[in-house]
């Protein structure tokens, strides 16, 4: 037999067995956690209670304190607008901020936005930002507005508390099961100083 006949046998042949080979799935069905080698993972996390919280705060109490790292420290300054407006989301309302502050505050509010976002992805409880200070229609003038987190469990009443970006990268960084959370200039700092905080951001203060 030729050996150009005996090339197109052995070439058909690998085709027709790669094709029979159980190939892995990509979607569906069980995954794995998508923080591997991490204490508590988001499918563990799924319906957590005030119990489960607790659980999660006295584990970072008893456990090792990361050292923290500190993020980059030089940055080029850009000068921020001395005018800004912010229109709500919920009514549409144009409202003027002029004070040094408040710009500051608005100009916060578009990374507290994506912030939040992400821990509503981690965190199974009801959460809900509260933007109503800003805007002159809905929540009257407010003279220092910030956003407010307002956070329930299933078996408890809902808290409210005014959040920075800082108070929600801490959350993020508890609730994806870490014992350190990032800081704004890509740093990484230990939780364990900041429980007191999260209590209260969770309204689980006594």
């Amino acid at each position: 037999m030729p050996y150009w006949i005996i090339a197109m046998v052995l070439l058909v042949s690998a085709s027709v067995l790669a094709s029979s080979t159980p190939r892995a799935r990509t979607s569906g069905g069980e995954r794995g956690s998508p923080f591997p080698g991490k204490g508590i993972s988001v499918r563990k996390m799924m319906g957590m209670s005030r119990t489960d919280v607790e659980t999660m705060l006295e584990s970072i109490e008893e456990g090792e304190e990361p050292d923290p790292v500190m993020g980059a420290m030089c940055y080029e300054m850009v000068a921020g607008p001395s005018v800004i407006e912010y229109i709500c989301p919920i009514c549409g309302e144009r409202t003027l901020y002029d004070d040094y502050a408040a710009v500051w505050k608005v100009e916060e509010l578009f990374s507290v936005r994506s912030l939040f976002d992400s821990l509503s992805v981690l965190a199974d409880m009801d959460l809900s930002l509260d933007e109503t200070g800003f805007c002159v229609q809905c929540g009257g003038q407010v003279a220092e507005p910030s956003p407010i987190l307002i956070a329930a469990f299933e078996d408890s009443d809902p808290c409210s508390s005014a959040v920075s970006s800082e108070d929600l990268r801490l959350l993020i960084g508890f609730f994806s099961g870490e014992t350190w959370y990032e800081t704004f200039n890509d740093g990484r700092m230990p939780i364990r100083p900041e429980l007191p905080r999260v209590r209260r951001l969770l309204g689980m203060m006594e």
